[in-house]
């Protein structure tokens, strides 16, 4: 169980690391700022995308009220087959690219800016996969027997109780 939660917590911490490390190689290294903020404003609807997924939710209203996107843009995702977080983070990727093509960003800087972007979506999509995959029986069938263990020594501590309340003086039998 604990390797279960700290699996589930690291991939969380790598994801949430990998959006910070993007914004920060994004504004050091893209000259056009404007370029920047819109890889990361998709960078952050693709975060949303799947964290509203996570939680059962299809709410591209509010990624359009929070302005991370577009009418077009809803309207597209919408319409396609295609997982919505997942096109989003092409768009990012394809804004990395076409700024290597125009001799704006080195090749290097840009491989490690969608290194994050990857090890974003690797560890993102891991959580859910944690989530669908069932808990080992040998791990339930331990917590059936704590459980049966712990109403056994409850019972035994409220009979002692009783037994020993029923022997006071002020206890009129």
């Amino acid at each position: 169980a604990y390797t279960r939660f700290l699996t589930n917590w690291t991939a969380g911490m790598k994801g949430w690391s990998r959006l910070n490390d993007l914004g920060m190689q994004a504004y050091a290294h893209i000259q056009n700022h404007d370029t920047a903020q819109e890889l990361m404003r998709l960078m952050h609807a693709a975060n949303h995308l799947v964290y509203m997924g996570f939680g059962g939710q299809d709410n591209m209203e509010l990624l359009k009220d929070r302005n991370l996107l577009s009418g077009a843009e809803v309207r597209y995702l919408m319409t396609r087959a295609a997982s919505p977080y997942y096109q989003v983070c092409c768009w990012a990727l394809q804004l990395i690219a076409k700024e290597v093509q125009q001799n704006r960003l080195k090749g290097a800087i840009a491989s490690r800016m969608e290194g994050s972007i990857i090890e974003w979506r690797e560890n993102t999509t891991l959580l859910p996969l944690l989530e669908q995959s069932p808990v080992p029986f040998q791990y339930y069938h331990l917590m059936v027997v704590e459980l049966m263990l712990f109403h056994i020594a409850t019972g035994v501590r409220c009979g002692l109780w009783v037994a020993n309340q029923s022997n006071d003086a002020y206890v009129d039998m």
